[in-house]
């Protein structure tokens, strides 16, 4: 009998509906925008350039793995680069991040 797991990649799925992309307000513990893409993926300001147009990396980054992913935003468009990401997304709504946002900013210290 042959064990046909040995044959079996892993691969990740991109979902072919259209990105759609949010930016949320203070997103980042650091209180920096974040933007959040509809397919699960998050990244965050690189860098803004003199055009205006605004340079947005993937929040992914540490010792272990260093997404490249970035998207370009010139007003309210949005393109991504030719990098894919190199990691699976993150299955959490943008709901959560504007949630953790509220639950932060009401706990000051007084």
């Amino acid at each position: 009998m042959e064990n046909s797991l040995h044959d079996a990649t892993v691969m990740y799925i991109t979902p072919t509906a259209p990105v759609t992309y949010a930016i949320v307000d203070s997103g980042t513990e650091r209180g920096k925008p974040k933007l959040v893409l509809s397919n699960s993926y998050f990244n965050v300001v690189k860098r803004q350039l003199k055009s205006d147009d605004v340079v947005w990396r993937c929040s992914v980054r540490g010792k272990s793995i260093a997404c490249t992913a970035v998207v370009k935003q010139s007003g309210d468009d949005f393109t991504p680069m030719s990098i894919e990401h190199i990691h699976p997304s993150k299955r959490v709504l943008a709901s959560s991040i504007q949630q953790k946002k509220e639950v932060n900013t009401n706990n000051t210290c007084i």
